[in-house]
């Protein structure tokens, strides 16, 4: 019990520094705060926390950039550390499994 709760307390120490943004609900996360404009909301939220913040949605934690010059950076500098993340089940259900053009290397 005590290795458990040692191994529990050190995963809590090791938390990796994420930019601010909006508390959610428990497994919900922001959901339903969205709201019929999406585009309109992460505006809202892009005034508060700045053009790059954190959102969870339902168990997803995501990290939304609204600046065209740090998506460049982010996309362009950054490119390696974000090219090799796991497809959505949305995205595996819309592209064909993943085999669509849009998830070629």
């Amino acid at each position: 019990m005590s290795l458990l709760s040692l191994s529990f307390k050190k995963l809590r120490s090791t938390k990796v520094k994420l930019p601010p943004g909006p508390y959610g609900l428990p497994l919900v996360g922001y959901l339903p705060f969205l709201g019929r404009n999406i585009h309109q909301t992460f505006m809202e939220l892009a005034n508060i926390y700045g053009p790059i913040y954190k959102l969870s949605i339902g168990q997803k934690l995501f990290v939304l950039i609204s600046s065209p010059t740090l998506a460049k950076e982010v996309v362009h500098d950054h490119d390696i550390s974000f090219a090799n993340r796991n497809p959505t089940i949305a995205a595996l259900a819309f592209s064909f499994g993943g085999k669509d053009i849009a998830f070629t290397p």
